[in-house]
């Protein structure tokens, strides 16, 4: 029997576009039979710009409503999940008035603002019963889990460090646009960071050698943006002493991306992701030269590109597709994208935070910090 979960979104920003228009794609496009989905609920704090958002972007045939406030959302019989798509400081708040109405959630990236914050939600989704997690759907790309197979399964040796950059050039925006607003935790880091931060949780924290040990030790500095004062740019460099490699992650909100922009150096070889951080289409596998076990000469280098095109929609179904399997199956948590894994994000965050003084921008401008 095919299941089907009925989703309700809090927001109608860009996000929430793009995440329905993937969820109402034919499941048998990406080879799924066992679940579906439905909208049947949009909720803006205005009822106008619901009703639409509904009738721009949702078919009549699904009869989604349209509420213009979250309470009523929250208190829909219908909704089985809550997609919450608001900026990032209402995140907190909103994840926590949905699961006071025993609603599973899944919340946007940041999850949340603080570590504190995002175990106290844990704790109440716990007592509660309810499905919780944070959307981060490139994990859930079939690139993943193949590049995942190559580094963990010592193709590469051992490895020494993973570099990931995520850049992304908005031009020139109105100082109260969300990247640069400071009340609204704008800039770089809370926005892009989670993308880049999310390649060294794959390939050094889910190591099987790491034994799922935190980073000993990060280090941070930021270029601040003369704008609004909202941090341009980002780098972070994080030490995971059980593999003896290091992690280096950067952002910035004012230059473009370039391709291969996130590497897996072993001693035997490199892994290089093709395409931007939150969904890279192909990786190619590059190998030393090295002696050959019985002559003084080198064996050549060689490289080998694999390619996992994106072939339906943005690729963010997955996540979706996941989400309803887990719910399906009573579960509180998601496998890929489990409660620590966001709870390792937060306290990165943290620390990069107060380390690069991100912390004294937001002082007093951004509620819970």
């Amino acid at each position: 029997m095919v299941f089907t979960l009925r989703w309700g979104f809090i927001s109608t920003g860009g996000i929430v576009e793009r995440m329905i228009k993937d969820l109402l794609l034919p499941p048998s496009d990406r080879d799924v039979s066992d679940v579906q989905h439905q909208i049947v609920a949009v909720a803006s704090r205005s009822k106008e710009k619901a009703v639409k958002f509904v009738e721009a972007h949702l078919p009549k045939r699904m009869e989604t409503q349209a509420f213009g406030s979250y309470e009523e959302l929250y208190s829909c019989p219908e909704v089985n999940v809550v997609y919450v798509g608001t900026p990032h400081p209402q995140h907190y708040q909103n994840v926590k008035d949905a699961l006071l109405h025993s609603k599973n959630v899944l919340c946007e990236k940041p999850f949340v603002l603080t570590s504190a914050q995002s175990d106290e939600l844990f704790a109440l989704a716990e007592k509660n019963g309810c499905f919780l997690m944070e959307a981060v759907w490139t994990r859930y790309q079939p690139v993943v889990a193949a590049a995942q197979r190559v580094v963990f399964g010592g193709a590469l040796g051992a490895i020494k460090r993973v570099d990931s950059r995520f850049d992304k050039d908005f031009g020139d925006l109105d100082h109260a646009h969300r990247m640069l607003n400071p009340t609204l935790a704008g800039g770089a880091f809370y926005d892009l960071g989670p993308y880049a931060l999310l390649w060294s949780t794959l390939f050094l924290y889910q190591h099987p050698e790491n034994e799922q040990e935190f980073p000993t030790e990060i280090k941070a500095t930021m270029r601040i943006d003369k704008r609004t004062g909202v941090d341009a740019a980002m780098t972070w460099v994080m030490l995971y002493e059980n593999m003896g490699a290091t992690a280096s992650c950067s952002v910035a909100l004012d230059t473009p991306t370039p391709d291969s922009c996130i590497v897996v150096t072993g001693t035997l070889g490199t892994l290089t992701l093709h395409g931007a951080s939150p969904y890279p289409s192909s990786f190619t596998v590059h190998l030393f030269a090295k002696p050959q076990s019985t002559t003084s000469s080198l064996a050549e280098a060689s490289s080998t590109t694999s390619s996992y095109p994106i072939k339906s929609g943005r690729g963010m179904h997955w996540q979706g597709d996941a989400v309803a399997r887990a719910i399906r199956d009573g579960k509180l948590e998601e496998e890929k994208c489990n409660w620590k894994d966001t709870k390792l994000a937060q306290m990165v965050f943290d620390e990069v935070r107060k380390r690069s003084g991100l912390d004294a921008i937001y002082k007093g401008k951004v509620e819970g910090i």
